[in-house]
């Protein structure tokens, strides 16, 4: 979870393989100044995990996972959700079903 000191970000974070990928760089302005972007066009088959974090409502998650696994482009993407382990206080991912 982030701090609320963060809270105005909205993000997504991915990694991928750029060679794979159609880019364009582009520049905008906000209340907050400019700003520099990428608008990334991948192909589906390039998503291989999405990983949710631990606040992210559970009951949401869980209902986008199913209906996102029903569509063949995303057949073959792992869908995980933190969770903290209580026994030493580790954080680990468990698949959402």
């Amino acid at each position: 979870m982030k701090s609320e000191v963060w809270s105005y970000e909205s993000e997504v974070r991915f990694v991928a393989d750029m060679a794979k990928c159609k880019y364009n760089i582009g520049s905008g302005h906000d209340s907050g100044g400019n700003y520099d972007y990428a608008h990334v066009t991948f192909p589906s088959d390039v998503i291989k995990k999405v990983c949710f974090g631990f606040a992210a409502n559970r009951k949401e998650v869980k209902e986008m996972c199913k209906r996102l696994k029903h569509d063949e482009k995303f057949s073959n993407v792992e869908f995980l959700q933190m969770d903290l382990d209580l026994m030493d206080y580790n954080i680990k991912y468990n698949e959402v079903l």
